[in-house]
């Protein structure tokens, strides 16, 4: 996602962007990254998951998943 921080909480890569400029020397730029075209996917069986394991949501209010409940992904 193109963020760096989610209630206070840093999004780095693979999730986010907080270490974007670290990792590449170069500024986030929104505009450019909102240019490219993008289609994402998941296969229906797909269980790889970029969040680091024993990262915590901290509420349901943003969680989002086809595949998964809030309760499994904690």
């Amino acid at each position: 996602m193109p963020i760096s921080q989610l209630e206070e909480q840093p999004l780095t890569y693979p999730v986010g962007v907080a270490d974007f400029q670290m990792t590449t020397g170069k500024p986030f730029d929104k505009r450019r990254f909102a240019a490219i075209p993008m289609l994402l996917v998941q296969g229906s069986i797909d269980e790889n998951d970029s969040v680091p394991e024993g990262a915590k949501m901290r509420s349901q209010e943003h969680f989002s998943s086809d595949s998964y409940s809030f309760e499994q992904a904690q």
